[in-house]
């Protein structure tokens, strides 16, 4: 019965849950309207107050995208890991595992909500980061006006100057339309691409970044729960699933049988359990020396609530 169930949930490559989805859309919202705040700060217009308007604006996307990522923060991870937890209970139970019957219910409790609270961290942290960038775009669009306000009292034919003031760009000719053009050209790729989250320096799209974040937190989550149900019911074993994956940092985990506790005499201690890698769908499961007897090809089971790439 139980090699029909892992094969029933054996279904590969799993679509883009609800979940993650609804991160993508609070997210990209909030990016739409990043793109068009920061577009309406150029060089050729710019006065301090409209610096200050810009950054106000900003602030309000970041505080309403804060108020929506823990919303979603709060109802996700408790959804995910009790959802891993009751089919990690369902497959030890069909095992015939025992449960431990002095295993501390409130575990489970204080575990989600450490993972809300450490979930919640990761994406404000991310949401912090564009107040930043909007900070840094601020100093840079008011610099490169400043710039171009001398260019009233210098020939605008002169390519020396004008390399100067733009940086390795020689406009030759160039009217201050034209060069405020050229200085919103080079902030198109952070505008155009909406990379507004920076993360130790390194700029990346919001709502790709919220959706990465949430399937790799999700995952953690998810083994948590089957690492708390294995402590539970004090089973040993578990097994990390096998879709032909090409991604070098799993292979050597794929498919592999791992002893939780690192006492069990034919199986190694796991290393670290899923995710791998940020987007990296391997789950992991649990298993014992009668399912692994029965099942020697390790024919091992892609959970549907594991999504992802890798």
């Amino acid at each position: 019965m139980l090699t029909t169930l892992r094969h029933n949930l054996s279904v590969g490559k799993i679509a883009e849950p609800d979940e993650i989805t609804k991160v993508g859309r609070l997210y990209g919202a909030i990016e739409t309207d990043l793109k068009s705040e920061f577009r309406s700060l150029t060089p050729i217009d710019f006065t301090e107050l409209k610096g200050m308007t810009f950054k106000r604006d900003v602030e309000r996307s970041v505080q309403t995208l804060n108020r929506d990522a823990i919303k979603w923060s709060n109802a996700a991870v408790p959804d995910a890991y009790i959802d891993a937890k009751d089919k990690a209970k369902l497959l030890l139970d069909i095992m015939r595992e025992t449960r431990d019957p002095f295993f501390d219910d409130r575990i489970h409790k204080r575990t989600i909500v450490e993972e809300v609270e450490t979930t919640n961290e990761v994406l404000l942290r991310a949401n912090v980061s564009i107040n930043l960038t909007a900070d840094t775009y601020t100093y840079l669009i008011r610099t490169a006006a400043a710039k171009m306000a001398t260019f009233e009292f210098w020939d605008m034919r002169d390519e020396e100057i004008i390399a100067d003031l733009l940086d390795d760009a020689i406009v030759a000719g160039a009217s201050r339309w034209a060069v405020a053009k050229l200085i919103m050209g080079h902030f198109e790729e952070l505008i155009g691409e909406g990379q507004f989250i920076n993360i130790n320096g390194r700029n990346y799209n919001v709502k790709k970044y919220s959706k990465m974040v949430a399937r790799t937190r999700l995952r953690k989550v998810q083994s948590r729960a089957v690492l708390r149900m294995c402590n539970e019911y004090n089973n040993d074993l578990v097994q990390i699933s096998d879709h032909g994956t090409t991604t070098p940092i799993c292979l050597p985990f794929e498919g592999n049988v791992y002893s939780v506790s690192g006492k069990d005499k034919e199986y190694p201690v796991l290393p670290e359990p899923p995710p791998f890698h940020p987007n990296c769908q391997h789950n992991m499961s649990p298993t014992n020396a009668a399912i692994i007897a029965r099942n020697p090809q390790r024919q091992v089971s892609q959970q549907p609530w594991f999504t992802g790439e890798g």
